[in-house]
């Protein structure tokens, strides 16, 4: 029998172990994640990883775990170390060796046309609720702001940021989710029949909005997770939201609501039937 003739074609795919002159692709090595690699290679650096688990390879500094401590508390209210992280954090950027501000364009100037627009939007409204009544709000967004770039400066390689991820998903499933659902289905309580927990959570409103990030994060560490127990809790996680949002109680007032939508709608064409026909 005629062998194979090995070309470029059958050498890319073929295993180490069975062609040992085969040619194989390269990792990408870990560093920091710049616009360029960001916006061309993101999917690509980010599915491959050189670990098994999310806390080997990660680059430590003191701003990075400052940053995570701020992440844990503002999450779980366990501890209150949210201020104080934040503040430890800012510090090691400004003076650490490690970590460093990194105030792209491409955040600089979103944000320069958002507040011109709020800017323009604030001169010419007519409501005047919405007029100048002291600095909070203003101080608030500058608050928001500066996590935000701390955030850029210490998520500065995708270990890092895969880390990061496994962190907020399991600060998040160990606290609000399984607050909501103990609070629903051992301790039933609820607000009006919808699963709530604490702080911020406690209204539900909140709780479905909040809840929408780990959401997409715990979606994506299920398809891009090469352990087999993260990917799979991960998945856990998946199911323990959707459980949270979709509970009996709430599919039973959307019903009810419906409900009294198609009453509202019936009343309401009758009565137009009975003015028309006099």
């Amino acid at each position: 029998m005629a062998q194979r003739q090995r070309g470029w074609r059958s050498a890319r795919w073929s295993t180490e172990g069975g062609n040992p002159g085969a040619a194989t692709l390269p990792l990408p090595a870990p560093g920091r994640v710049t616009a360029g690699r960001a916006r061309g290679r993101a999917p690509a650096a980010f599915g491959v990883f050189r670990n098994e688990w999310p806390w080997q390879g990660v680059q430590w500094s003191l701003g990075y775990i400052a940053f995570l401590g701020y992440i844990v508390s503002i999450i779980t209210y366990a501890l209150p170390i949210g201020s104080a992280s934040m503040i430890v954090a800012m510090l090691a950027i400004t003076l650490g060796g490690k970590d460093r501000w990194n105030v792209p364009m491409s955040t600089i100037l979103p944000f320069a046309g958002f507040v011109l627009i709020a800017f323009l939007g604030f001169r010419v409204t007519r409501f005047t609720s919405f007029r100048f009544n002291g600095w909070q709000p203003i101080t608030d967004l500058v608050k928001v702001m500066i996590i935000f770039f701390v955030a850029i400066s210490v998520l500065s390689t995708w270990e890092r940021v895969r880390f990061f991820i496994f962190v907020y998903l399991g600060a998040f499933g160990l606290y609000p989710v399984r607050g909501a659902i103990f609070n629903f289905f051992i301790y039933h309580a609820s607000t009006q029949g919808r699963v709530s927990w604490n702080f911020i959570f406690e209204n539900p409103n909140d709780f479905s909005t909040l809840v929408l990030l780990p959401l997409a994060l715990a979606l994506a560490a299920f398809h891009v997770e090469p352990n087999k127990w993260v990917k799979r809790a991960a998945m856990v996680g998946l199911g323990l939201i959707q459980a949270r949002t979709h509970s009996p109680a709430r599919r039973r007032n959307h019903r009810d609501a419906r409900s009294r939508d198609l009453r509202a709608l019936e009343r309401l064409d009758a009565n137009r039937r009975y003015a028309v026909g006099g």
